[in-house]
């Protein structure tokens, strides 16, 4: 089981100089795989120092959270027989739920789960430069226009998936299909389904997720498969990366930070070079997961498909496979890389040498011990605003920019860190004998 907590906690909370809004977050879920495995088996999670420390088994940071909703958009609990959505309770997303799943495709019900349309999109400002094929009406926007007029759940705002948004319901330790079948009932346990995003370098063809695998592929537009709608926030993907200038950069986004730097080792090395890595004052990174890893895509990019002003390049252009710490749990010799080169992912033998780029920051939850449920991860807020902190259920203080408001609170463990990319001041209060400062870098 997942048992490794960060003493360092990064939360990401950016002080905005300028009076805007408080912005959306996008907490990266867990891949919600939580066993431990070797280079060819699986194994008791290792503790620190030991081999193989470091990898997805250890921690569970985002714990993937999902509830079912009724037609009315309310509330039912887990074991409910019927319901028509989905709330991702980490992005806050709502996903469409299928029905009808019986061989037979039904156009006149959106939510058919045997429905299969060519990818369309007849915005020039979204389609990639290549509208798709229209295929008579049978197509991902009329799809969306005809879910839309029907108002599944009330609303109006559904839409196409991006691809890193159908990827987040991937389950790691699942497969044929990789999902969370108890929440997404009807998956086709092979099938391919299309998101919003175009393939860059091919613009004719469309991204989507094999659900058998849980890989992210491109196909022809014109060719006809699966989709499911989702609505909420829009994240935007421009303009949130922070250069800490010390080898380091944050993602507003996110709130994790990243090492701008590669090297190249085998996966095993990888998840101990990350584990004994001390950059810019902390000693807590690790390898990234399969989701961690795919957050730092730019699939509007290829050659490489990630932020060049932002993060080095690897020294061989023709190598841009990267490690995650996530293991293929239908092939234990392989673990999930992705190439940035194209913006693909596979998997490979873990004895292999690629590209390694450590990351840190989240919290990793273990039953009973310290952990903080506000803010959230990533979350923004303005200078002057207060900021109130809880851990459990416990609120410990209200934080402004200059000053602090404590509130003593019993049975808590002190809290060793907090990162903000903004200086600010903040301090807790424990139950030893003077305040905890809470250190702010």
């Amino acid at each position: 089981m997942k048992k490794q907590i960060l003493m360092t906690i990064l939360m990401a909370i950016v002080l905005s100089l300028t009076q805007i809004n408080q912005s959306h977050a996008w907490p990266i879920p867990d891949t919600g795989q939580t066993q431990c495995y070797d280079n060819e088996n699986e194994i008791p999670c290792p503790q620190p120092g030991e081999p193989f420390y470091g990898q997805d088994g250890n921690y569970l940071i985002n714990e993937p959270s999902y509830t079912k909703l009724d037609a009315q958009g309310n509330d039912l609990p887990d074991d409910a027989y019927d319901w028509v959505m989905v709330r991702d309770n980490v992005t806050g997303l709502i996903w469409e739920i299928k029905t009808a799943r019986n061989n037979v495709a039904d156009y006149s019900n959106p939510n058919d789960a045997d429905n299969r349309y060519t990818w369309y999109d007849s915005n020039p400002n979204t389609n990639g430069g290549y509208a798709g094929y229209y295929n008579d009406g049978q197509n991902t926007e009329r799809y969306i226009q005809t879910l839309n007029s029907q108002q599944l759940g009330g609303f109006s705002d559904w839409r196409m998936p991006s691809l890193q948004e159908l990827l987040s319901i991937v389950k790691a330790s699942a497969y044929n299909p990789a999902i969370d079948t108890s929440f997404f009932m009807n998956t086709i346990s092979d099938g391919f389904y299309w998101s919003s995003t175009s393939n860059v370098n091919e613009l004719d063809h469309g991204r989507g997720v094999s659900f058998r695998y849980g890989y992210s592929q491109h196909s022809y537009k014109s060719n006809t498969y699966y989709v499911r709608a989702v609505r909420g926030y829009i994240y935007n993907t421009l303009e949130h990366w922070i250069n800490n200038g010390d080898g380091t950069v944050t993602d507003t986004v996110t709130g994790l930070m990243w090492q701008q730097s590669t090297t190249e080792k085998s996966w095993s090395e990888a998840l101990t070079f990350c584990k004994q890595l001390n950059l810019a004052s902390y000693s807590d990174w690790r390898l990234p997961d399969k989701n961690e890893l795919l957050s730092i895509v730019d699939f509007s990019k290829y050659h490489p498909s990630f932020e060049t002003n932002i993060f080095d390049v690897p020294n061989s252009q023709w190598n841009m496979y990267f490690w995650s710490s996530t293991t293929l749990t239908y092939d234990l010799y392989h673990t999930f890389i992705f190439d940035f080169l194209y913006g693909s992912e596979s998997g490979s033998y873990k004895s292999n040498q690629y590209n390694v780029r450590s990351v840190r920051g989240g919290q990793s939850y273990i039953s009973e011990a310290l952990f903080i449920t506000s803010p959230a991860q990533a979350s923004n807020w303005k200078i002057g605003s207060i900021m109130p902190i809880q851990m459990g259920y416990k609120k410990l203080f209200q934080a402004m920019s200059q000053s602090a408001f404590p509130e003593k609170v019993a049975n808590q463990e002190p809290l060793k860190q907090l990162f903000l990319p903004q200086k600010t001041m903040a301090h807790l209060i424990g139950q030893s004998p003077a305040p905890s400062q809470l250190t702010v870098c």
